[in-house]
Formats: structure tokens, sequence, C-alpha cells
């Protein structure tokens, strides 16, 4: 004897429906940066050298958990900027940005908080708040699986604004705190011919997890602001 089979017409459309919109949200996921695995209570201690003037910079994140959601909570250090920035694990978003700008007559107390951003959509470019979280952020970057990308800041348009683009350039070997350390190479320049042929900004991330920002050369902040030359001197992990 042959065997029915009844379709429940309206379950059978309501899952065509759901499988559709599944498929439609994953195909418009974009580009996020990867969380990286840091330590808590992880410290890493650079030399910064900008204008003649060299000076200490003293960095530590730690795990901060607030209504279920896991955060790093970056703490920066030094005798011209104190910095802290908070990211969401989840997808590496930024939460929120507190900067002191040290002056001879006065402390500038600055906090950017990041509300109702909406999920990124592009593949090859990224939005940012705050310039001081970038070294931070490209911890995360997928070294082994992406060659380019643009980064985008808040406030600017499409056609104006600086952006940045970031080559995944090579390997390279670094003579850091007594030994050698195997690094992955980022080099940026602003959007334009020029920039692959003089690039703005070089970053050095080491190929070991969890790929700790190595060296820097670059402006200080957004481009046209003075140069900076950091390098790692000491890193310690609990």
């Amino acid at each position: 004897m042959p065997v029915k089979t009844i379709i429940n017409l309206p379950i059978f459309i309501f899952s065509l429906f759901l499988s559709c919109f599944i498929f439609y949200s994953i195909s418009w996921a974009g580009f996020q940066f990867l969380d990286p695995d840091i330590p808590d209570n992880e410290t890493i201690v650079y030399r910064s050298t900008s204008e003649g003037k060299t000076t200490i910079v003293k960095e530590q994140i730690r795990h901060i958990i607030e209504e279920n959601n896991s955060f790093y909570e970056i703490v920066s250090l030094s005798p011209v900027l104190d910095t802290t920035i908070r990211i969401n694990r989840k997808d590496m978003s930024v939460v929120s940005v507190r900067t002191f700008q040290k002056y001879d007559t006065a402390i500038l107390d600055s906090k950017l908080v990041v509300k109702e951003e909406k999920p990124n959509r592009d593949d090859n470019a990224i939005k940012i708040p705050h310039f001081v979280a970038l070294t931070h952020l490209l911890r995360g970057f997928p070294f082994e699986s992406k060659e380019k990308l643009m980064i985008n800041y808040y406030g600017g348009s499409v056609g104006k604004k600086f952006q940045l683009r970031v080559k995944n350039k090579r390997r390279d070997t670094i003579n850091v705190m007594g030994k050698k350390v195997e690094c992955y190479k980022l080099e940026f320049g602003l959007a334009g011919f020029l920039w692959a042929v003089l690039p703005e900004l070089e970053l050095w991330y080491s190929i070991e997890p969890p790929h700790y920002m190595v060296r820097y050369k670059g402006p200080e902040g957004p481009p046209g602001t003075p140069k900076r030359f950091i390098e790692i001197v000491e890193y310690t992990k609990p």
C-alpha cells in the first residue's frame, strides 16, 4: 500500500521563510575583528619616542563581566596620556573610550560612549570610533586569511574623510626584549594611489598568540599629527 505524505502547508512555508532569512542574515554579515583571547592581567611596557622625547607607556588588560557580557578593559598609563578602553569580546566592538590628556597647565578628561551601533555589513571595511583603540583592535586582525582592509572613522563623509587602508604585508623578525620575535607586519596608508608607496603607519604584531603589538612607527594620532616610534620592552602574563 503506498504511503501518503501529508504536508502542513503553513508550517512548510514558515520554515522555508525562516531558512531564507537565516541564510540572508549570514550572507550579509560583514567584517569584524577576532577575539585574540588576551589573558586576564596581561601587562605590557613600551618605550615611546616622539619629537625627541622618550616616555614609558604601561598597559594592562583586565577581563570584565557585566550583565552576562564579557569585556576587555585596557588601561594605558603614560606621563602625557592615560586611556581606558572597553571592548566587547563578543564582536570586538568598542564600547567606550576615556582619555586624560596631560598638559603643563591642565588635564583634559574626555569620554566617548558608543550606543546603538548597527552591525557592520561590509566584508572589506569597518568603522571604529576612536584612533586610540586601533592598535588594540588589530590584535584581532585575521592575519592568515585577510590581505586588505579599509578602516573608517565615525564623523566624516564617505567621500571626504581620511580613510586608512591596511595591507597585511609580510612576516618580519624584530629584535626586542633581548630576543627575536616573529611578527606579522601591517602597513597603513591614506586612501589613494600613493598609499602603497608611502605608508602612513607601520605596525608589527607577534605571530605567537595573543598577537601583542611589538612595534609602532607612524603618527601618534590621525594623519597629520607628529610621528611616534613605539617598541615593546617588557611582556608579562599570568
